[in-house]
């Protein structure tokens, strides 16, 4: 009942495939690779569109869409790097030691429109969960993949655990307000011009309250940017964008940690700021949809993981 692999025509298996075009897709612009670095004139291809986008997919067309085709159309496989397995051994690390201090202050988190039960009274962190613990989590939860050697796994390993222990001290003393922990959000966004509805999807790291609003924190791992420029805020910004529609609960703050000397860049974006991002969003989305997938090699080329195989690379 399933279509036959094309690789049983290429062998005389079966008769050729028919060259039928597929039901909700959308095809690829046909330009000239000289004068846009798209596909080559008199060939076409077409792709099932995302029903829904998250903030990497689209970073990802901003940064070249032609690598967005390779990742999220084509899904190319690709090797896993050691910083990533680091990255979410920290943050399902931070995760596990805020559930504990929720679970022993009372506090428990429901579903996004439920009032979380609240049992009184604050203490500091370092009086609900000890460094011991923080530790054993960080054994217990370790990602052991990707890594190139076993020394550079050790070398991980051993700075994944000085960055917990100063983060510990940084916040022993801290009352801490978690109310939503690695929440997951969808929302629409609607296209003014359009009247098209989009999904946009994403996962929150960590969400405080505190007198009926919400402090939305993401943890970095990597190093720390003492100066924040637009770009770097578009992240945090879509989060407030879901926690108006989502939570329904109006924003304080937006703050990243990072955790390379714990320097915290917070700040909150205005009604200007959301209406550029929603605008900048729609526009990436609508470019996706009519198959605008043209290369722009330069230096990104250089770290990219689909360089081996990319005819546009930067040499």
């Amino acid at each position: 009942a399933k279509k036959p692999s094309t690789f049983l025509a290429e062998v005389g298996v079966i008769n050729e495939l028919p060259k039928a075009k597929p039901s909700g897709v959308v095809p690829q612009l046909d330009l000239e690779p000289g004068e846009s670095l798209a596909l080559p004139r008199g060939r076409r291809e077409y792709y099932r569109m995302p029903e829904k986008f998250s903030y990497s997919q689209l970073k990802t067309y901003e940064a070249c869409p032609w690598k967005y085709r390779f990742a999220f159309l084509l899904r190319v496989p690709v090797r896993g790097r050691a910083v990533f397995s680091f990255g979410q051994t920290i943050h399902t690390v931070l995760q596990r030691v805020y559930q504990l201090v929720m679970s022993r202050q009372g506090v428990r988190q429901g579903n996004l429109f439920a009032v979380p039960t609240d049992g009184g009274a604050r203490r500091p962190l370092g009086e609900i969960v000890r460094f011991a613990e923080v530790e054993q989590l960080y054994r217990d939860l370790w990602i052991d993949d990707w890594y190139a050697e076993p020394a550079e796994r050790e070398r991980f390993f051993a700075h994944g655990l000085e960055l917990l222990r100063d983060y510990y001290a940084f916040v022993r003393e801290q009352v801490a307000e978690p109310r939503f922990l690695e929440q997951g959000f969808t929302m629409k966004l609607e296209d003014e011009g359009s009247g098209k509805r989009h999904t946009v999807y994403g996962k929150i790291d960590r969400v405080d309250e505190a007198e009926g609003k919400l402090a939305i924190i993401d943890y970095k791992t990597g190093e720390p940017k003492r100066q924040l420029q637009a770009d770097d805020k578009e992240q945090l910004l879509l989060y407030q964008l879901a926690a108006a529609e989502v939570f329904g609960q109006p924003v304080s703050s937006l703050t990243f940690h990072y955790l390379e000397g714990n320097l915290r860049q917070t700040f909150l974006g205005n009604e200007k700021d959301l209406a550029r991002l929603k605008s900048k969003i729609m526009t990436a989305i609508a470019e996706i949809e009519r198959g605008e997938f043209i290369a722009t090699p330069g230096k990104i080329c250089a770290s990219c993981e689909y360089r081996d195989i990319c005819e546009y690379r930067a040499l």
